[in-house]
């Protein structure tokens, strides 16, 4: 009895220590391997969706930081309406980093990287590659080191009358900045009208150029740098590089993307009149067919304030557009209304047509009508850019498979360097 109390003890403990190293060493390193998504069946791990959601919340929080310290600099000279605006960015990024924003950045995090690998498989496919030393002088450029201003002859410089910069970090990669948007903004619109329009941000003082770095203060800061990454996230610097080379890759891939857009295309130059009345439709058409000119009839339409029911408005776009922003301004109101706008000719006024929601009657008037024109360059660049984002959410519905994973393994608090 004595013998096997001795080897059931003895069993016991085997079984807790065998436990104890599962929990500690094996099951850890087992969770690592296992993927989040699956891109063409090439995974994503759960350690590199850890790595990226550490690296992710890092770049938020030296934004946040940098924002605060350029709000302290300027909290003496700046207007009301410019340190509100510093607020507003700051409160962003906080709620950006409070717990119940950590699915939400894990999320966009495991976007990001199934982006990376799209792009990785999309560049190998049309033979587009980003060398080595090309993702070096992206590095660089991004702690303020230009190889090519340092081998200049040196030149008088005048230094900044204010230098704001967060500790001795560089400023992580940034949101990818938003395709310019052309500007569609009407005289009058809708208020249900969908726009193009991008909302210009508050000015704000600009932050100040900081003054070049040494190639070895470069070196003495990346390194310092990538040690952090590795000994406080558990970031491997081929993983940084990695991303930065996949950021590369987009631009190489969006242009060869945008190469295959055309440059010139049908378009139109349209303006419309809007009433959610019949009767006003019928009466503006009418009036209208008869010879009255548009722009009287327009006049008398700006007389009508809000508070009289069923208020006409009318909108001018006064620019030539093709048929994918077309489809954009007037999309909302049902895809028939842009197979009329085209089929008009040039001069050439609607019979007042209803909506596909039965909610508004338009009476379009076609200015101009080309069948090929010029692409103005930034509609240009709106397109090229819906394009790779048309063929980006393509690629995810038809090679992407996202795996359920449990919260718990999304990483929260992040860390700055000193």
């Amino acid at each position: 009895m004595e013998r096997l109390l001795i080897i059931a003890v003895a069993l016991v403990g085997i079984a807790v220590v065998g436990l104890m190293v599962y929990a500690l060493a094996i099951y850890p390193s087992a969770l690592a391997r296992q993927p989040v998504a699956l891109v063409n069946s090439v995974p994503i791990t759960v350690a590199e969706f850890q790595a990226y959601v550490k690296y992710e919340r890092l770049n938020i929080l030296q934004e946040l930081l940098w924002w605060e310290e350029l709000k302290t600099a300027n909290s003496s000279t700046a207007d009301d309406d410019t340190l509100e605006y510093y607020d507003s960015v700051v409160r962003q990024y906080r709620d950006q980093l409070s717990e119940t924003s950590a699915s939400l950045v894990a999320s966009q995090a495991l976007d990001i990287l199934i982006e990376f690998e799209l792009l990785r498989q999309e560049a190998d496919r049309r033979g587009i590659d980003v060398t080595g030393d090309e993702v070096q002088r992206e590095i660089e450029l991004l702690f303020r080191y230009d190889r090519d201003a340092e081998a200049a002859p040196a030149q008088e410089t005048v230094e900044p009358t204010l230098t704001v910069e967060p500790t001795s970090t560089p400023e992580l990669t940034p949101s990818p900045e938003i395709a310019a948007t052309p500007e569609l903004t009407p005289t009058a619109e809708i208020t249900s009208t969908p726009a193009i329009t991008s909302t210009p941000a508050p000015t704000a003082t600009p932050p100040p150029t900081a003054t070049p770095k040494s190639e070895a203060s470069f070196v003495e800061e990346y390194n310092n740098y990538v040690d952090f990454l590795r000994r406080d996230l558990s970031i491997t610097e081929e993983a940084y590089r990695s991303w930065f080379k996949a950021e590369l890759l987009r631009a190489e891939v969006q242009a060869a993307i945008a190469s295959e857009y055309p440059t010139a295309t049908e378009q139109i130059d349209i303006r419309y009149i809007a009433t959610t009345s019949e009767e006003q439709a019928n009466e503006f058409a009418a009036r209208l067919q008869q010879g009255e000119s548009y722009d009287d009839v327009v006049a008398e339409i700006d007389t009508i304030t809000d508070t009289v029911e069923s208020a006409p408005t009318h909108v001018e776009y006064e620019a030539w557009y093709p048929r994918g922003i077309v489809e954009e301004l007037l999309g909302g109101y049902g895809t028939s209304l842009v197979d009329l706008v085209f089929e008009l000719e040039a001069g050439e006024y609607s019979d007042p047509v209803l909506s596909e929601d039965e909610t508004t009657y338009f009476i379009f008037n076609v200015v101009g009508h080309e069948e090929e024109l010029e692409l103005d360059p930034d509609v240009f660049d709106y397109l090229a850019e819906k394009a790779y984002q048309d063929w980006l959410q393509a690629m995810k519905e038809e090679v992407v498979e996202v795996l359920d994973y449990d919260d718990s393994i999304v990483p929260r608090t992040p860390s700055a360097p000193g």
